[in-house]
Formats: C-alpha cells, structure tokens, sequence
C-alpha cells in the first residue's frame, strides 16, 4: 500500500480542517442532523453588544477565532508616521516598523460583513494616538466585540435557564426571556444605504431649514424618522411647486422615492461624476460638495503620503491597495458605475450604524442545534426564581429536548447547575476569611474540579502554585464574579452519564432549586443553570410582508419587490407564500381532502385567493366550506388554454 505524505505546513495560518462542531460540547451525545444544524446556525449568529465566553468550554473557541479578521494584535513595534482624518469617526493611520516596512490601519466605528449585518470595533490601540507616538509588540489595535481585551472569542451569552411549560408560550420552538437578558442580547446592524442622482434629481431639505439646505443627517448624527433622504424628480412643469422653500422640506410620497433606514450615519462617500463646479451651481447640492470635498482631501492626502512609500517599494498589500484605491477615485480619468449601470451625476453611500434589541420573533439558538423563537419578554420580576434570589434569563419547553434528541444541552445546565452551587459555597467560606475556611474552600474547589476534568485539574492546580498573594485574591475574585469555567472535550474524553450521577452522589447537598414566580411556588423542584446561547440575524420584520394581497402577474403569482433591499420601502413587499413547509405541516391533519380544497382554492384566482385569506384571518377556519368561490378558471389554465389556441388545440373538460 502507498503512504502517502501530507504537508502540514499548508494548514499554516488556515482553517479548512476545523468545523463547527469542535465547538460544540459533548457533541457525542447529540443527534447529527442536530449538529448539522448547529453548523449553519453558527454562520447565521451576530455579534452581540457584548459577548462571553462560555462557561462550559470545548477549548476551541480561540482556535476558531484565532483566524478572524475582526481583530488586529500588533506583531511587532510599529511609530505611527501619518495620521490622514477622513471625518469625525474615521481615520487611517500610516505605520512603519525598524527596518521601514510601511503599513496602514484604520481607524474606524464598526466594519460591515452582508446584507445588513456587521459588527463595531473597539480601537483600543489607536485612541488618542497621533504621529510621533508608537505602538508596542502585542498590543491590541483594534478588536471587535466579540473579543475581550485578551482576545479571548465569544460569540454568545451564559443565560441561567430552565425546562419549564409557560403558559402556552414555551410550545415547539417557542421560549421565553427575561428583561435583562433581552437588553444583552442586544446585536447590530451596519447597512449601506446608496442614492443615485442623474442631473435631473435632487435631495429634499428635510434636515435644514430655509435658511440652511441640509438633505441628510451629518456624520454622528441620528437618522430621523427612518428616513435617511428622499429623492425628488425634477420636473418643469411643477418645478414652482415643487421646488417651494414648504415643499422641499417634506416628502412627496406620491411622487419622490425615499430611502429609509434607521441609526446613525457613521461614514458617507460621495461617488462623483460631474465637475465641481456644475455642483455649486444649485443650492440643494451645498451639503453633498462639502462632503465630495472632504473625501477629495482624505484621498489626495493619502496618495501624498504614500506615493514616496510607494515608489520605495517597502510597504504592506494593505498600503498598496489604498493607495492604488485613493488614485483611482481622485482620478479624473475614472468614471463610475453603480450595479454595472453607467449614471451622469453622483452616488452617495450612507453607512449606518444601529443598535438591534432582541424583540418578540428574534431567534435565538444554542449549540445544539436547539433553536427557538422569542415568544414572550417579561418583566426580570415575573420570571421564575430560586431560593438563592437568582432569577431564570430563559425558558425552555422540556419535551424539546426528547423531540429532538439533543441531550447534550442537559449536561451543559448541569454541570453549570453544579459549578454554580460551588460557586457559592466557597463564597461563603471566602467571607468567613479564616485560614481553615480557606483551606476548606480551597480543597472543595479544586476536588471538585478533578471530578468535572482532571486534565483541566491538573493544570490549575499548577497554575494556582504558581501564583503571588495579590494574584491568589484576583483568581478567587475571578471566580466569584464571572463563574467557573468547566472545559467539556466536543467528542471523547467528556463527562459520561455515570460520570455525571457520582457528581451529585459526591454532593447530595445540592438539590433541584425549589422555586417560585411572583410568588407562587412552582410545585416541581427545577434544576436551573447556564446554557451558551447565539443570537441569529433572522428578525421578524425581514419576515413581515406589507403587501396587498391583490398584486399578481400574469401568470397569477404574486409579485416580488425589491424595493426593500434598495432601502426604498420600509418592509418588504414580497409576498408570504404557503410553501413545502406550511404544506406539509398541513397534511400531519391526515385531512387530506381539504388540504387540497384550501390549497386549490388559495391558488385558483385572485378573487379566490383574497377570500380565503380574508376567512382565514376573520373567520372560522375549520369551516372551508363556508368560503365563497367564484366558480372561475385559474389564470394558470386561462394561459395554458391561449398557449394550446396558438397550435391549434383545444383543451375540453369532460
């Protein structure tokens, strides 16, 4: 048989041989097709306002993140030679190393990924830095907030949680969540919003007043009433109406496209391709050529920096590419195009930035590929709690786990379950302060960890001999704040089922919370710890169709709009259709005969169609019978007849 050699060294500084699930613990004791949706849910999450790290660790969390571009940690000694202010919240600072490599980095609010999905960045290594100053080897330029300040990863949260049936509200995939936890899990979104103007447009003055033409807000400053700005067209024949001091400063909606979005302008471009001076000639383009002339200065600078760099040969990818970049948009050579589309005048690229709250309909997921959808947010007060105080952040339907054979979700509450209750018994003989309660303290902890992971005991242990006095207090305090962390290997070497019953059977003191809401005693004793949860960027209002259910093409099949997507609508108009999904959940009613009643008279004509969602939604929807038809052909078979007429043919009903 030949052996065949593989090259390590081409896994250098990639990833292809990781996946998804090295991050899942005790993925031994989950469903596959549960870990595969794990997989694809990874991909969906965002970055939370503020992330953690998991509590129940699979010790691949940095090995993942390692490879992100969403940080920058210094690999050497960088002075900072250049400082080129683009606006109030954007700079690029120009570095050079000891041997005169030269390098950029930006310095910037937040970074878009797609779509309208991103992150904001914590320029920890640039604040208050101006030429002259350095920065050291291993600092932290920028990260974002998904790294702490150790460039530890997280990309969810350690919400306490338990199994609980909730007033209807914790069916299927349906969970509740407390107050504060929907504030943490609060995630944002980076859109570009971009508005076309020919010459024969123009901006509204819905920022200014007549004294001050102001078509959109300024950089730092909140978009207002979600409408970032509105085009009008000019048109001769209406221009004394139009073109009115009064009527410049509303929206037209008849008339004029607004572009809606909502947050804060963070960063604007201005795509030029007319003379400056053909801009200065109209008053509504005053704001607009004052931000085309500082994005001229910032490119001009940039290329008056770098060009001697350049020319010198020693410089970054990174450097090269924004020169090269900053040449090109000064250039007046170059002629823009927006969506391969040749236009006459300006393009303005919005950046805005927007904080995401978690709302009724978000999805949240854990590593197991047991997603939910928010159903209900209650007040932290009305939430279930223990005899502790400590309240419940989420609850979970119980029979989700025995639905989709996802256990391994159970071992993660449990052994956070169990850490919490040492938690607190050491916290107690820590306030005691004596030397046998240290001592006491000391032995209960780390016993404890030998039976969670005795590789993960053996290496604290070595780590707590190692430590001063100062750095003995700071690890308990550590501890006490943030938790204890418990690693839990994704294939082998985790903790069995047998391995978990001796742990309660070595602590019989730590028994199921008894706990209350409102008052009200729950009468089934609960287990409640932590689980690792990720945001996902599903939202309900990318679900939400404002559309009339009367527009239909030609062929009967309701018509798709774009216009959200261009930020030209504020919800989307394309259609909510019943799909495989809805249909096959329908048939679980072994009612065939209507299924297929409904289905054909929902997709028979639009009259019809109108009716049926008209009675489902005011009406008795177990009675389809009641529903009205008009007793007319589909569209469907209104063409293919005129198709069958153009060969000569003619179907006939028998």
């Amino acid at each position: 048989m030949e052996t065949k050699v593989v090259d390590i060294g081409k896994f250098d500084n990639k990833h292809d041989f990781l996946a998804e699930e090295v991050l899942i613990p005790n993925v031994d004791k989950t469903d596959s097709s549960r870990t595969n949706m794990f997989d694809s849910h990874v991909v969906q999450s965002l970055v939370l306002k503020d992330t953690q790290r998991a509590r129940v660790f699979t010790n691949f969390e940095n090995m993942v993140g390692k490879y992100s571009s969403s940080y920058r940690k210094s690999d050497r000694d960088w002075n900072i030679i250049a400082k080129i202010n683009k606006n109030a919240m954007n700079s690029l600072f120009v570095l050079q190393d000891e041997n005169g490599l030269v390098d950029v980095v930006y310095e910037k609010p937040c970074e878009r990924v797609t779509e309208r999905y991103g992150y904001t960045l914590e320029n920890d290594g640039l604040k208050g830095k101006e030429v002259g100053d350095g920065i050291a080897d291993e600092d932290v330029i920028f990260r974002s907030t998904a790294y702490d300040k150790d460039l530890n990863f997280g990309f969810g949260l350690n919400l306490k949680s338990v199994y609980l049936p909730w007033k209807n509200m914790t069916y299927e995939d349906a969970i509740v969540v407390s107050e504060s936890a929907r504030d943490r899990l609060s995630s944002f979104t980076v859109d570009d919003v971009v508005i076309t103007l020919n010459t024969n447009d123009m901006l509204c003055n819905l920022y200014g007043d007549k004294d001050n033409y102001k078509c959109f807000p300024d950089i730092g400053e909140d978009i207002v009433n979600s409408i970032v700005s509105s085009r009008r067209r000019i048109n001769y024949d209406s221009i004394l109406y139009d073109g009115s001091v009064q009527n410049l400063m509303k929206v037209n909606y008849s008339t004029d496209t607004p572009f809606y979005s909502k947050g804060t302008i963070v960063d604007i471009d201005i795509f030029c391709n007319t003379t400056n001076e053909r801009l200065e000639k109209h008053m509504y383009h005053s704001q607009i050529l004052k931000y085309h002339q500082e994005n001229t200065a910032y490119y001009e600078e940039i290329v008056r920096v770098l060009e001697p760099i350049i020319e010198g040969g020693n410089y970054s990818d990174d450097a090269g590419y924004i020169y090269t970049r900053a040449k090109e948009i000064i250039s007046e050579d170059v002629n823009w195009k927006y969506e391969g589309s040749d236009f006459d005048n300006l393009i303005i690229k919005f950046k805005v930035l927007y904080e995401q709250p978690l709302v009724i309909g978000s999805k949240l997921t854990g590593r197991y590929g047991n997603k939910g959808c928010v159903s209900l947010i209650l007040p932290d007060d009305e939430m279930p709690v223990n005899e502790f105080g400590e309240r419940a952040d989420v609850v979970l339907n119980p029979l989700g786990i025995i639905n989709r054979l996802n256990p391994s979700q159970m071992y993660e509450q449990e052994i956070n379950f169990l850490s919490d209750n040492i938690q607190r018994e050491c916290k107690k003989l820590w306030d005691i302060n004596t030397e046998e309660s240290i001592d006491e303290m000391t032995e209960l902890f780390f016993d404890y960890i030998n039976s969670a992971n005795e590789v993960q005991h053996d290496f604290m242990v070595d780590y707590y001999n190692e430590l001063d006095e100062d750095e003995t207090v700071e690890f308990w305090e550590d501890i006490f704040e943030d938790g204890i962390f418990i690693h839990q290997s994704p294939f082998f070497n985790n903790i069995t089922f047998d391995q978990l019953g001796e742990l309660y059977k070595k602590y019989p003191q730590f028994k199921p919370y008894s706990m209350s809401v409102g008052g009200k005693k729950i009468i089934q004793p609960l287990i409640m710890g932590d689980l690792y949860f990720l945001k996902l960027k599903h939202e309900p209002k990318s679900k939400f169709s404002a559309r009339s259910s009367s527009y239909v093409n030609l062929k009967n099949i309701p018509s798709k709009s774009t216009r959200f997507k261009l930020h030209q609508s504020l919800y989307t108009k394309t259609p909510v259709r019943i799909g495989e999904m809805e249909l096959t959940n329908l048939f679980l009613t072994n009612d065939i005969k209507n299924v297929i009643r409904l289905m054909s008279q929902y997709s028979i004509n639009q009259e019809d169609r109108q009716e049926v969602i008209k009675h489902l939604l005011t009406d008795d929807i177990f009675n389809l019978e009641k529903i009205p038809q008009t007793g007319e052909s589909s569209r469907t078979k209104m063409i293919f007849d005129i198709y069958m007429k153009t060969i000569g043919m003619e179907v006939v009903d028998e």
